[in-house]
């Protein structure tokens, strides 16, 4: 990989260029409505590099374009395992990474309130909350367990095993910033949107991932570091034709009821492993086929399936 500093100077020259053909989505704005115009190398306290994104806002300041700044992670052997080592691949994840941050980026800029810190949390309201977690992790025939500090093996029959990576400390401090429901909810959904058996905690975010450390590393990350060509699918009389990175094709029922252990379980997870870019009712260009109606729908189930 080029060093870090002829990568950034890469990686500048393609948001100057504002090429649409580079495979940046622009369906929120990006190029129209704001823009990276500076990136640099910093060190972050954890130990993992980012890097921090000048970012320019149109129409939003007095004078003209607003100017805030934001931090993405750019560790160098994080990108070499994800499969980033060409700044045109890091493009697009760059930018799917900003997206979301900048409407409080903008509304945040010029507050003057100032940031709180979380209230303090007793041991027993700490413990209380952690068997809570293990419990709502358990079920009918489910086991959650904690078989070493900071790690929650989650058994399930006819399921494969899964991990959640967090210690008690951690899972009290995220509850106290989003309340019990929205911390378990976002677990929920971390868990079963994706294909990866590891849920790990990381920068106060929950992330799935094909591994027990940080920074997490998704499926699709890791194929594209192999040289594994990314799944495609094509609907086909009222089949989706899953068409995975060796070339098997994989057929399932374009709409099918969500019951506990069937089907639609199956297809969420594969549209998922396929191509994760839905978000609502968002697709990137040319990753999907068929309407984005239809990959919301088979994405709409929550039931944990068996791999296909």
């Amino acid at each position: 990989m080029i060093d870090d500093d002829a990568y950034l100077a890469q990686l500048q020259r393609i948001f100057d260029a504002n090429d649409p053909g580079i495979g940046i989505d622009r369906f929120t704005g990006y190029g129209s409505e704001w823009r990276v115009s500076g990136l640099r190398v910093v060190a972050n306290e954890d130990g993992f590099d980012d890097v921090d994104v000048d970012i320019e806002v149109n129409g939003s300041g007095a004078d003209g374009p607003l100017q805030v700044r934001s931090q993405v992670l750019f560790d160098r052997q994080w990108r070499s395992d994800a499969g980033y080592e060409d700044p045109a691949v890091f493009a697009p994840y760059l930018v799917r990474e900003l997206d979301g941050r900048i409407y409080g980026l903008v509304r945040d800029r010029d507050s003057d309130v100032a940031g709180t810190l979380p209230p303090a949390i007793d041991g027993a309201t700490r413990d209380e909350w952690w068997a809570a977690l293990l419990d709502d992790l358990s079920g009918e025939a489910v086991v959650a367990r904690e078989v070493g500090p900071g790690t929650i093996e989650v058994e399930q029959l006819d399921e494969p095993t899964t991990w959640v990576h967090v210690t008690s400390d951690q899972w009290a401090r995220y509850v106290s910033e989003h309340g019990w429901d929205q911390a378990t909810e976002d677990l929920a959904t971390t868990r079963s949107a994706l294909w990866e058996e590891h849920t790990v905690l990381f920068r106060g975010r929950l992330w799935c991932s094909i591994r027990a450390e940080l920074p997490p590393i998704s499926q699709e990350q890791d194929e594209r570091s192999k040289g594994i060509p990314p799944e495609e699918g094509r609907m086909a009389g009222g089949y989706w034709v899953a068409v995975d990175g060796r070339g098997q094709e994989h057929r399932f029922p374009e709409m099918l009821e969500d019951e506990p252990g069937g089907f639609a379980g199956v297809v969420r997870r594969q549209f998922d492993r396929l191509r994760r870019r839905c978000t609502d009712c968002r697709t990137t260009p040319g990753s999907w086929s068929p309407s984005c109606s239809a990959t919301c729908a088979a994405r709409s189930g929550r039931s944990r399936s068996r791999r296909a």
